[in-house]
């Protein structure tokens, strides 16, 4: 059921404006993002523009399928917009809608399908299954050649319903009272942020046991300043952060949340519920960490690199000094 105010623009000059949602028959209708807004286009020539951030072409009350995957550290949307035919904003916040009318073709049924894609390298579908999921994102690497396939490892998933009496979150199923036009932007919103800091949390892990015997080392002296291993991790871990820089926009509202208490309400329990701030908080320690070992580490090589350095030029100063001796006094000089 569609909720808030929305007004029927017809080909004629007369205008109509519904204030119910029972006013019209949902079944006639499909959502199509344009610039971030919402339009629905009816089988009867009318269409209609709303307030709502969803961008849905099948509303139900069964319960849906909802699933999160990431693909690749970023994901060019505009080539994918263009693609598609999608006039879209090139911001990190937006994400790009595909309706079943742009799955068509792609998916043997395309109806009740939608996905999701982020800029930071995930997608959310909803209704489909696992070989869908695989079709899709194997048309879509055509197009965006960075992307690798679904993967179990990085994927949070859920069952969403509507018709309960108040929203309810709980083990997998998110069951809210009705399925507003921006349930389904919050929801992938945060399946799409959970999933990100799932890749990053492991890639920190991976970097962590790779950096434990090199700070051993450096506590026992037993690195040498040409170590190639010192150099190599400080490398990985700077790339590392340059990959994720832009992550630390993940804990950004979406723009519904700002105008819209349901919305807003939704999204905190959500975030709760995935532990997002937690995450986020635990991710950013971390990294303050590793960015300290690499500057521990840096400092550690050009410490002994200058030292070295200086030894050799010492070493040049008395051989030159021996050579003059010799020449004066066993080599027959004046």
């Amino acid at each position: 059921m569609l909720g808030g105010s929305f007004a029927i623009r017809r080909s004629g000059p007369e205008n109509l404006r519904l204030r119910s949602p029972l006013d019209f028959d949902p079944s006639t209708i499909r959502f199509h993002s344009i610039e971030g807004d919402c339009l629905l286009r009816s089988v009867s020539g009318c269409f209609v523009t709303g307030s709502a951030l969803g961008v849905l072409n099948w509303m139900t009350m069964e319960p849906t399928q909802v699933r999160a995957f990431w693909l690749c550290n970023e994901i060019g949307l505009d080539v994918l917009a263009k693609h598609f035919g999608i006039a879209r904003r090139s911001r990190w916040e937006d994400f790009l809608a595909l309706t079943e009318e742009n799955l068509t073709g792609i998916l043997p049924d395309p109806k009740g399908r939608l996905a999701h894609l982020f800029p930071f390298g995930c997608i959310v579908c909803f209704g489909m299954g696992h070989h869908e999921v695989v079709d899709l994102v194997a048309y879509l690497r055509r197009l965006e050649p960075r992307l690798q396939g679904p993967s179990e490892r990085y994927q949070e998933d859920c069952i969403l319903e509507a018709g309960a009496s108040h929203l309810e979150i709980r083990d997998d199923r998110v069951r809210v009272p009705s399925l507003d036009g921006w349930v389904p932007d919050i929801l992938s919103t945060v399946l799409s942020k959970s999933v990100a800091f799932e890749r990053i949390e492991s890639e920190i892990e991976r970097l962590m046991d790779e950096a434990e015997p090199v700070v051993q080392n450096l506590s026992s002296g037993k690195v040498s300043s040409s170590d190639g291993n010192i150099s190599r991790l400080a490398g990985r871990i700077l790339s590392f952060r340059l990959d994720t820089v832009s992550y630390i926009q993940l804990l950004d509202k979406p723009d519904a949340t700002w105008d819209n208490p349901g919305a807003e309400d939704l999204y905190a329990k959500l975030s709760q519920f995935f532990e997002l701030q937690d995450r986020y908080d635990k991710i950013q320690a971390k990294t303050t960490v590793l960015m300290d070992l690499t500057e521990v580490v840096t400092t550690y090589a050009h410490h002994h690199r200058g030292a070295r350095l200086e030894w050799v030029i010492i070493l040049l100063f008395a051989f030159e000094i021996l050579f003059s001796l010799y020449e004066k006094f066993i080599g027959g000089g004046p």
